[in-house]
């Protein structure tokens, strides 16, 4: 790992812990799946909701979500009204109508990630942000300007081409560390109004 990588790495864990999100994004081979590994380590004590969104969009709505949501329990959805625990069910399989209304998805998935924040500090972690279905995209973003004072972070990983700004900075709850990750070789690899804040 080059001394630049490491000392980004070290910012944006410093960054997490104490109580802000964090986007990595760069190129195809910047190994942001291995950045997010760093800060999940770190938040060792944290409640982590994990998801990898492919890498092409997946044509089924709210399939970013559910995969994000899929480790989440029956326990956890306990406390939740009954037509919002059917919709958290539900939402990757949708009905004869189509999927399901937006808002309804909405404001269950803000339940839900409201009820865990109270919990304790509580981390979803997104890799792949540009495969996000633009279904779970929307509700990802009404979430993040919603779960205020919360400890509610995301950690997320973005493939951008150069020049193109990531999309994954609207969906984190603020105060977001947007975090540029450069290639990495080979070698290293196998080695090892918003506030955004660019690391």
């Amino acid at each position: 790992m080059t001394e630049r990588r490491r000392a980004r790495l070290d910012a944006a864990t410093r960054w997490l812990l104490s109580g802000g999100s964090v986007l990595f994004f760069g190129p195809d081979d910047a190994s942001t799946s291995a950045a997010l590994d760093v800060l999940i380590a770190a938040a060792h004590d944290w409640r982590v909701l994990r998801s990898a969104a492919p890498a092409q969009q997946p044509v089924t709505a709210y399939a970013g979500l559910a995969g994000l949501l899929a480790p989440v329990t029956a326990g956890d959805l306990a406390a939740l009204p009954v037509a919002y625990r059917e919709s958290l069910t539900d939402i990757a399989r949708p009905g004869p109508d189509g999927p399901l209304p937006p808002q309804e998805v909405r404001h269950a998935a803000l339940d839900l990630v409201r009820t865990l924040g109270r919990a304790g500090p509580l981390l979803l972690v997104i890799d792949h942000m540009e495969g996000m279905d633009e279904a779970s995209a929307a509700v990802l973003r009404f979430v993040a300007t919603q779960v205020g004072d919360l400890p509610v972070r995301m950690a997320a990983g973005e493939h951008v081409t150069d020049g193109n700004r990531p999309r994954g900075r609207e969906l984190c709850p603020s105060p977001l560390a947007l975090v540029r990750l450069s290639a990495v070789d080979a070698r290293q690899r196998h080695d090892g109004a918003r506030r955004h804040h660019w690391l």
